[in-house]
C-alpha cells in the first residue's frame, strides 16, 4: 500500500509538472509571436512615414543637388508644413458664410446641409441671441473656411457631427 501512495504522489508530481512545462511553452510562445506582430506593425509604419515624407518633397527639385565644395553656407531641408484643421459640418440649409461677425456683413457664400468646413480656430468673446425660426440660439460666432472664402458663421449653425439642427429654418 505504501509503494502505491509513493507511486500515485509521482504520477501527480510528473503530471503537474509536463502541465506547467506546457503552459511556459504555450505564454513563450505568444510572447513571441505578440513580439513579432509589433515588429511588423513598426516596420508597416515606417513604410508608410517614408511614402509621406517622398510624397511631401518638391518634384521640380532633384533628390540630391550638388554642392560646390567651397560652399561656406548650409543649406536646410524643405520641409511642407501642413497645418491640422478641425472639420465642422453646416447644421443648417443655407447657412450664410459672412465676411464679420455680425448679421450686417456681406454674404460671402450660401452653405448647404451638412457641407463641411474647416475650423479656423478663432470665434467671438460673446455670445449673440439669434431667433433661428421655432428656436433661438444664444452662441458664439466662428470662423471657418469653405468654398474657397474665409469668413464667419453663427455658432449654431456648425457642429462636429454631421446633424440638423432641430427647429432651424
Amino acid at each position: 500500500m505504501a509503494t502505491n501512495r509513493k507511486f500515485t504522489a509521482r504520477v501527480e508530481v510528473l503530471i503537474i509538472g509536463i502541465f506547467f512545462i506546457s503552459f511556459i511553452i504555450w505564454a513563450v510562445s505568444k510572447c513571441s509571436s505578440a513580439k513579432t506582430e509589433y515588429k511588423a506593425r513598426a516596420a508597416l509604419e515606417a513604410y508608410e512615414d517614408s511614402l509621406a515624407t517622398a510624397q511631401e518633397q518638391p518634384l521640380d527639385q532633384p533628390a540630391t543637388t550638388p554642392q560646390p565644395a567651397a560652399s561656406p553656407a548650409v543649406q536646410a531641408p524643405s520641409q511642407v508644413i501642413r497645418e491640422k484643421t478641425t472639420p465642422l459640418y453646416v447644421t443648417i440649409e443655407g447657412l450664410k458664410l459672412r465676411d464679420t461677425p455680425n448679421l450686417n456683413g456681406k454674404v460671402l457664400a450660401e452653405l448647404k446641409l451638412y457641407e463641411e468646413v474647416n475650423f479656423l480656430n478663432e470665434v467671438t468673446d460673446s455670445t449673440y441671441e439669434i431667433n433661428l425660426g421655432a428656436i433661438t440660439a444664444n452662441e458664439p460666432w466662428v470662423k471657418v473656411q469653405g468654398r474657397g472664402h474665409a469668413g464667419w458663421v453663427y455658432g449654431a449653425g456648425v457642429d462636429y457631427y454631421k446633424r440638423k439642427l432641430k427647429g432651424a429654418y
